[in-house]
């Protein structure tokens, strides 16, 4: 499997997710099912916990909405600073999951404006901006007052990235 972390300023759903380490997603359509992920913790959006877990891993992922990506990129470069000290030169991917087009990109510009100088040749070297679509609907769910970690999707699903963008091999993420 892969470990799984979330970053989030919501301590309800942080506490919940690094209790349980699993949530249920809800899949809705002609059939219905629920799946559970399982292996997965939560760090503070804020503070030091989540630029110490850009340093150390190989993927990022957002799904914060167009106008946070500009708000959260401030966290990414420290990251990225941090993952450059400590020389940690293997590369890591960033995919921007958002509703708008070329999301990564903007992020991307965000994140080099919150950079030091001196980082900006190796972060354009050692990681990769990639651009994504994302197609999943998300339905609002009924109960999700009772479960903060409550997910209802429908079935059809689609992910397509620029896989042009990558830095490295293309990463192995399981359906």
């Amino acid at each position: 499997g892969i470990q799984l972390t979330f970053a989030d300023v919501n301590q309800v759903v942080l506490d919940a997710l690094n209790a349980r380490h699993s949530y249920q997603v809800h899949v809705v359509g002609e059939t219905e099912q629920v799946d559970t992920v399982s292996g997965v913790d939560a760090v503070s959006s804020i503070g030091d916990d989540v630029v110490d877990l850009i340093a150390q891993v190989g993927l990022v992922t957002t799904a914060v909405g167009p106008v946070v990506l500009e708000r959260i990129a401030p966290a990414i470069a420290k990251g990225l600073v941090k993952r450059k000290e400590q020389g940690n030169a293997s590369p890591l991917n960033i995919i921007a999951c958002e509703n708008m087009v070329r999301g990564t990109t903007q992020l991307k510009g965000h994140v080099m404006n919150a950079l030091p100088e001196e980082a900006k040749a190796w972060v354009e070297e050692h990681v990769g901006f990639v651009d994504s679509a994302v197609d999943r609907i998300v339905p609002p769910s009924a109960s999700a007052t009772n479960d903060p970690l409550e997910v209802t999707v429908e079935t059809f699903s689609e992910w397509i990235v620029d896989k042009t963008q990558f830095k490295g091999a293309l990463p192995n993420i399981p359906d």
